[in-house]
């Protein structure tokens, strides 16, 4: 029993589990607050149990809910396979190793590899083009019996360097047994869209994510309020549905919930008002916080923050 707890501390204190475990507890923090948008989960699972060999594609405005799509489709590739399935998932940018090209194929192909019981004697070279090469031969260890599903979301966001969003690195035809899900932003400054739409021509397999109905954004506000054990008068969950229509993004649901929950029930109706963008909200928030804190302080935790994924 002795040898097992320490082989379970060993491998917890190795990277690459360090990395996995921080991916999946994202994951699962977004899909606990996921509520709605049946149609377009829908479509992710005819795409996972369909026979494409090209990557599913989810692109859409900064705050429309790509990532929550992503990691719902995590849940999706369970359900859609047997338990064997091996699921990578990646959400670019939020941890050191993957916000840069190299770290990230590094990972997920040593992850791939632990899957399917391959050892990997040698350290994974450096150089990109090698490592794009063994990260595509490694795709091919996925079969019909243990079918691979790999989920990179915010492909905007990784380091320019090394070309990583021109997406050199992607295969151009997906093996058997294998399916691939991406997301990221539609503006061409970030070079990602605009390169997968020369990569892959099956428009069916490109998903625009489409505005909230207005009967998942009450039924996400009420979860959201159960799950925080909170509530609001009727007037104040007007106030908040309200606001969402003049900004129809989730990110911008969130915000405004987060600022709602501050509200006390006998608030009168002008302390109760909410920032019309994304961008007022957060340079509201920020306000609030300096003048609780200092503007020096939180400018520079901010900025320490903002450099540490680096």
């Amino acid at each position: 029993m002795q040898a097992i707890e320490d082989r379970k501390r060993t491998d917890l204190a190795k990277p690459l589990y360090a990395e996995i475990v921080e991916h999946t507890v994202f994951c699962q923090s977004k899909c606990k607050a996921f509520h709605g948008r049946q149609e377009t989960l829908d479509l992710v699972t005819k795409y996972l149990q369909g026979t494409s060999r090209t990557p599913f594609i989810v692109h859409g405005p900064s705050g429309c809910g790509k990532t929550s799509i992503v990691a719902m489709a995590a849940t999706l590739a369970q359900q859609s396979f047997s338990s064997k399935t091996g699921v990578v998932i990646r959400f670019i940018g939020t941890t050191p190793d993957s916000s840069t090209i190299g770290a990230l194929l590094s990972s997920v192909t040593s992850q791939i590899c632990r899957i399917y019981g391959e050892e990997i004697e040698d350290e994974l070279p450096a150089d990109t083009k090698e490592l794009t090469k063994i990260f595509h031969e490694t795709l091919n260890l996925a079969t019909s019996d243990e079918p691979l599903v790999l989920l990179l979301d915010s492909l905007d966001q990784f380091d320019p360097a090394g070309g990583a969003r021109q997406l050199f690195w992607l295969p151009k035809q997906l093996p058997d047994n294998v399916k691939m899900i991406l997301s990221t932003l539609p503006e061409p400054q970030y070079e990602s869209f605009p390169r997968l739409q020369e990569m892959y021509s099956e428009r069916d397999n490109f998903l625009k994510v489409p505005k909230l109905a207005d009967k998942d954004v009450e039924g996400i506000l009420t979860k959201w309020l159960d799950v925080g054990r909170r509530d609001l008068t009727e007037q104040q969950r007007q106030t908040v549905l309200g606001a969402f229509q003049k900004c129809p993004l989730p990110l911008f649901l969130k915000l405004s919930f987060d600022e709602a929950c501050r509200w006390s029930s006998f608030a009168p109706q002008s302390e109760t008002t909410l920032q019309t963008s994304i961008r007022g909200s957060i340079n509201a928030l920020f306000s609030r916080v300096e003048a609780l804190h200092g503007k020096i302080f939180v400018s520079r935790a901010l900025a320490y923050l903002t450099l540490s994924k680096y």
